[in-house]
This record gives structure tokens, C-alpha cells and sequence, in this order.
């Protein structure tokens, strides 16, 4: 898996850990500050992944689009 992706896993998973322990507490709760600042922590390092490797970034979502859009033309060309 490349770094990127993840960094992408590890703040999806950080943010539903962030959306359940918030439930019914305040947002200043110690353990919602503690799970935002974790997210925050990931986020930062995503945002200085991208700045630094902005090439390899681009080339790696040009060649995830191309991966989508060669799947959906095979799923419509599958209905008809």
C-alpha cells in the first residue's frame, strides 16, 4: 500500500473514532480533544506528503481515476 493511501485509511478510521467518541459529549471533552488532535496529527502529515510529493500525488489519483473509469465503462458496456 503507498503512503498515501495509507494516510487516506488512517484518517478515515481516526475520523469515525472521532464521530463515535463524540457522540453524547462535549467537544471539549478530554477524550474527543484527544482523538481530534490524533486526526489533526495524520492530517498534517497527509497535507505535507502532498506538498512535497505533489507529482507522485497527482500521478497516483490520475492513475486511480483511469482505474474507475476503465471499471464503470465495463460495467455499462455489461447492461448492454
Amino acid at each position: 500500500m503507498s503512503v498515501i493511501s495509507e494516510l487516506i485509511k488512517q484518517i478515515e478510521e481516526l475520523r469515525l473514532d472521532l464521530v463515535t467518541i463524540k457522540e453524547g459529549r462535549a467537544y471539549t471533552d478530554p477524550d474527543v480533544v484527544t482523538a481530534s488532535q490524533k486526526l489533526d496529527e495524520v492530517l498534517n502529515k497527509y497535507q505535507e506528503f502532498v506538498i512535497n510529493n505533489k507529482s507522485d500525488y497527482e500521478l497516483e489519483i490520475n492513475s486511480r481515476f483511469l482505474e474507475i473509469h476503465s471499471n464503470l465503462q465495463k460495467k455499462n458496456k455489461d447492461k448492454f
